[in-house]
């Protein structure tokens, strides 16, 4: 479900912008995994090589070199899903995910210079974004959005004063027909002309009101939406079950994460010793580079779980601006989990879950109407 606006079509600057952010998410997304389905090549390698022949880094090797890119490429791919979520969002006229996105796009533009040629085409994509979302038609459009519509009920129709004067019978008319006699018919037995539409004077209940989007009906107007739906006031159930989910996921990995944090931080040694036994045949500062890696992995990974709980304590508050970022959090989630494989499939299968619950059946009537209410308030002062 589309969230309420002023009824003003979306400009076409804000359809082409998302339309690029969306496109270079996803060719950022194949660029990086086409990259890391074939790492470890020996083409790679030769280019890895050749660079530190260029410019050698002291201390670090060519498999110290391919793990710091390695990483780099997945913090690029969570930035890239994060892009296409908040492109989405800024589609459906969502003002924090066309801020978000405006500083994503930004911060972007000189690092896609990394990937050479195409890392220039990304880049110009980006600053077509971001050139896009700031035209002013783009700027209003998303100001109004914040007047919400009014929804006060129409005015009744004051009854015709009763001094105004009866309309006169014509000439031999006997009045009106006495009580209980057939429609139609007069005193003599005359049939009475059937009154045609009134050619003159207001109409009895003026012109139709269109139904209003959210909140009560306006008077004479059916509920919102199909007959026999509703708007559901309560939380949905798939919301309250993408909280939960959200809530314990994040609680197991941040104590998961938090500990092995703790180990790297406050037992560097046994840690390391630990992680040595997994890299055979690397050099004792490849080792200690990649423990390093790991290490501020799961410190990044437990800081993330612990603003995912924050999040859903807030939606199970009721707080409906949180499904921006929880889906963003969800997507970055699901893509963090695959270096942990097999485990860490399960923490990216309940992010997914997350994401679908939060726009299955109701979730996205119940989101919407709690942003317009919102907008009501804010216009209001």
């Amino acid at each position: 479900m589309e969230p309420v606006s002023t009824g003003e079509a979306r400009p076409q600057a804000v359809t082409r912008a998302c339309l690029l952010a969306g496109t270079g998410s996803v060719l950022t997304l194949i660029t990086v995994f086409g990259i890391l389905s074939d790492w470890g090549s020996l083409e790679i390698q030769e280019q890895v090589d050749a660079a530190l022949a260029r410019s050698p880094v002291p201390g670090v090797g060519t498999d110290g070199i391919l793990e710091i890119i390695r990483v780099i490429l997945m913090v690029i791919a969570v930035f890239a899903v994060a892009g296409l979520v908040l492109s989405i969002y800024t589609a459906r006229r969502d003002r924090s995910a066309r801020v978000a996105l405006m500083v994503l796009s930004a911060g972007w533009m000189p690092v896609a210079l990394v990937f050479g040629v195409v890392g220039v085409l990304f880049a110009l994509m980006a600053a077509l974004t971001l050139a896009l979302l700031w035209r002013p038609e783009s700027r209003r459009w998303f100001k109004a959005d914040s007047a919400a519509p009014d929804l006060a009920p129409p005015p009744t129709q004051e009854p015709a004063s009763m001094s105004t004067p009866p309309p006169q019978l014509p000439p031999g008319h006997g009045g009106y027909p006495p009580f209980g006699s057939p429609p139609g018919s007069g005193p003599q037995g005359e049939h009475a002309p059937v009154p045609g539409p009134s050619t003159s004077g207001p109409a009895p209940y003026g012109p139709p009101y269109e139904p209003s989007p959210y909140g009560p009906p306006q008077y004479g107007q059916p509920p919102y939406g199909p007959v026999g739906w509703q708007v559901p006031e309560s939380r949905p159930t798939g919301v309250t079950a993408a909280a939960v989910i959200t809530v314990v996921g994040a609680g197991l990995a941040a104590l998961i994460g938090g500990l092995i944090s703790l180990a790297f931080l406050l037992a560097r040694d046994s840690f390391e010793e630990g992680v040595a036994q997994e890299l055979d045949g690397f050099s004792a500062s490849e080792q200690s580079l990649v423990v390093s890696v790991v290490g501020w992995y799961f410190i990044g990974c437990t800081l993330l779980a612990l603003v995912a709980i924050v999040l859903g304590v807030l939606l199970l508050r009721d707080r409906h601006r949180v499904r921006v970022p929880l889906v963003v959090m969800s997507a970055i989630t699901a893509l963090l989990g695959v270096p942990l494989f097999p485990f860490g499939l399960l923490w990216s299968a309940a992010a997914i879950s997350v994401i679908i619950l939060l726009f299955a059946g109701s979730a996205g009537a119940w989101f919407d109407l709690r942003n317009h209410r919102a907008d009501q308030q804010r216009a209001s002062y």
